[in-house]
């Protein structure tokens, strides 16, 4: 259901679409539970995103498209939330 969204839409480019299947991975490696706690290193390292402006470019267009809800957390012992929308 999310992936058929996510593929068919004309704004959504292959970094869009592997940082958003990085998010479907945890989330099921959550047990399917929203949030989902993330890193940006373990995301980057996942997706093999080099730039930082690059990672925080494409989640910041996956929650402006309504595909995430994206809570950051400054702290690296909390992590950063995300909810698949």
């Amino acid at each position: 259901m999310y992936l058929a969204r996510v593929l068919s839409d004309k704004r959504v480019g292959v970094l869009h679409i592997g940082t958003y299947l990085t998010l479907v991975l945890l989330w099921h490696r959550n047990s399917q539970q929203n949030p989902v706690r993330i890193s940006r290193k373990q995301i980057m390292g996942i997706t093999r995103i080099k730039s930082i402006s690059t990672y925080h470019k494409y989640i910041q267009d996956l929650e402006k498209f309504g595909y995430i809800r994206y809570v950051p957390s400054y702290d690296s012992r909390t992590g950063t939330q995300v909810w698949l929308t």
